[in-house]
């Protein structure tokens, strides 16, 4: 079911590009308080998680964006929202993504779903019968959606919630580079690109073209040098068709909740789902604005971070209602 946002974006950060970097860059949110965990993987990797708030009652699990971390500002400012409903949980770090290169080749990407189904079963297993909850961010939400469909995942994971999400990443990497879209892709890029210098010169043999890694320039080029041969995809485009969430969005029988902006700047508006390709217990909310993990709302002078509440507010529903 697609249902409208309230969300309106103030006449001050109308712009989508001025909502997305007021809220990635100019925001100042202090660090809550968290703890670190180095979880070993069944493949004899690791996967650091971030955990915060309450231990014993329900978890929340939040996969960030691309390059992302526990320190990313929508990361901080929701673990600090969860904290104040005596709720806890983690941030699970991608592969690579705490600040220390992980041992194997492979990364993460809008496909990869082994990880988070092992970490949601993990966690389950520590707390039967106490539910489970799941938040994901851009990437980590294409991820999330991906794993919701193809994976057998824990009777306790009771709610799911997406947030701008890469729903075809062929869009993305389109849009991406065009007008002034380009100014993302050059930063994200460049960090992508740090990463992966980063694990080569940890000793990890990456089977990529180190000439073509330094050269990438665009979304289109890192997917296709770097990320498709790490990950198994014979191209670019062999990752876009078979790692893109939309096609199996009907696949999803869990609860779940995706929010996303329809003047989002990573992302063409053509890419949004309609409501037949929805799964059965799934809600679209889409606003008119908020740009890519925006949402920002209120006055100058006392910014409202209209993003955190919404999920806070559908996250305590959801577990009033299990």
């Amino acid at each position: 079911m697609i249902i409208n946002s309230k969300f309106q974006a103030p006449r001050w950060l109308s712009s989508p590009h001025a909502q997305t970097l007021f809220a990635a860059r100019l925001r100042k949110v202090e660090r809550p308080p968290i703890w670190a965990e180095r979880c070993a993987t069944p493949d004899n990797d690791f996967i650091d998680l971030h955990c915060f708030g309450n231990p014993d009652g329900p978890q929340v699990m939040v996969f960030h964006g691309l390059e992302g971390s526990s320190r990313s500002p929508y990361a901080c400012g929701l673990i600090k929202a969860l904290i104040a409903q005596n709720l806890g949980g983690a941030v699970m770090h991608f592969r690579g993504c705490s600040g220390e290169p992980n041992k194997k080749v492979q990364s993460y990407h809008c496909g990869h779903t082994t990880d988070i189904a092992w970490l949601l079963h993990r966690v389950a297993v520590t707390r039967p019968g106490q539910p489970l909850l799941a938040v994901g961010f851009s990437i980590g939400a294409a991820a999330l959606l991906n794993t919701l469909a193809q994976e057998k995942l824990p009777a306790e994971l009771c709610y799911a919630i997406a947030v701008s999400t890469p729903f075809e990443p062929r869009s993305g990497a389109e849009r991406m580079n065009t007008g002034i879209s380009r100014i993302y892709q050059r930063s994200l890029i460049k960090d992508c690109v740090r990463s992966a210098k980063a694990k080569l010169a940890s000793g990890v043999a990456l089977p990529v073209d180190v000439e073509k890694l330094e050269q990438a320039k665009t979304f289109w080029e890192f997917d296709h040098h770097v990320t498709a041969p790490l990950h198994g995809f014979d191209s670019a485009d062999d990752y876009y068709n078979r790692a893109a969430p939309r096609q199996r969005l009907r696949q999803i029988d869990r609860r779940c909740h995706i929010i996303h902006a329809l003047d989002d700047p990573f992302f063409e508006p053509g890419m949004i789902p309609t409501d037949d390709e929805l799964g059965p217990n799934t809600i679209l909310e889409l606003s008119q604005s908020g740009g890519h993990v925006g949402f920002v709302c209120g006055p100058l002078w006392r910014p409202v971070y209209w993003l955190e509440q919404r999920l806070t507010e559908l996250l305590t529903t959801a577990l009033n209602d299990a």
